[in-house]
C-alpha cells in the first residue's frame, strides 16, 4: 500500500509529492528574492543614469565690481551648466550684506533673478546687485578690510527629468576695489 504524504503532518515525508511541495516553496522563495534584487538594481541604474545625464548648474566664475559712496554692491556671476542636458526655469535667489566677519548669515530671500535656459556647457553672466547703497561710514571699514562684502544664495533650476534642483553658494570679498579673488566659504556652499 502506497503512503500518502501530507507535507509537515508526518515529517519526514518519503514520497515524491512531499519533496515536490518543498521544492516548490523553495523555488518561490528564490524567485521572490531574485525579483526583489532585480527591481532594486533597475531603480539604482535609473538613478545613476539621472545623475550622469542631468543638468548640473553652478558658478564657474564670480567677480565683484568696484564701488564707492552711494553705489550699490554688484557681483557678476557666471553660471554654467556642467551637466549633459539643458536646465530650464533657472532662478537665482540671493542676498548681499556688508559684515565684520565672513561667517555672518546673509538673508537669501530678498532678491531674485530669472535666467534663460542654460544648455550643456553654456555660460550665462548674471549681475547680482543689492538695493543697499554704500554710505560714507562704510568706506573706511571696507578699505581697511574690517568689513566684508558677503554674497549667499541658491541657483534653482529644473532638469529634463522634471525635478527641481538647487546649488547653494556663499562667498565673500574684502575691500571695495574690483576683486577677482573671491573666496568661497566652506559652510553652506556647494561651489567648493
Amino acid at each position: 500500500m502506497e503512503s500518502v504524504c501530507v507535507p509537515f503532518s508526518n515529517w519526514p515525508c518519503t514520497s515524491i509529492e512531499g519533496w515536490v511541495a518543498i521544492g516548490t516553496i523553495a523555488l518561490a522563495a528564490v524567485t521572490a528574492l531574485l525579483w526583489w534584487s532585480t527591481s532594486r538594481l533597475v531603480r539604482e541604474t535609473k538613478l545613476n543614469g539621472e545623475r550622469q545625464l542631468r543638468a548640473w548648474v553652478g558658478m564657474s566664475a564670480l567677480s565683484r565690481s568696484g564701488f564707492g559712496r552711494g553705489d550699490t554692491v554688484k557681483f557678476v556671476a557666471e553660471l554654467q551648466n556642467f551637466g549633459q542636458t539643458p536646465a530650464s526655469k533657472v532662478e537665482v535667489d540671493y542676498g548681499i550684506a556688508l559684515s565684520g566677519t565672513p561667517d555672518d548669515d546673509v538673508v537669501v530671500i530678498a532678491l531674485n533673478v530669472v535666467v534663460p535656459p542654460i544648455n550643456p556647457g553654456e555660460h550665462v553672466s548674471v549681475v547680482l546687485s543689492d538695493l543697499y547703497k554704500v554710505t560714507l561710514e562704510d568706506i573706511p571699514n571696507l578699505d581697511a578690510g574690517l568689513t566684508h562684502t558677503l554674497l549667499a544664495g541658491t541657483v534653482k533650476y529644473r532638469d529634463i527629468f522634471g525635478r527641481r534642483r538647487a546649488t547653494n553658494f556663499r562667498a565673500f570679498a574684502t575691500g571695495r576695489a574690483q576683486t577677482t579673488g573671491i573666496k568661497w566659504l566652506r559652510e553652506g556652499n556647494d561651489q567648493r
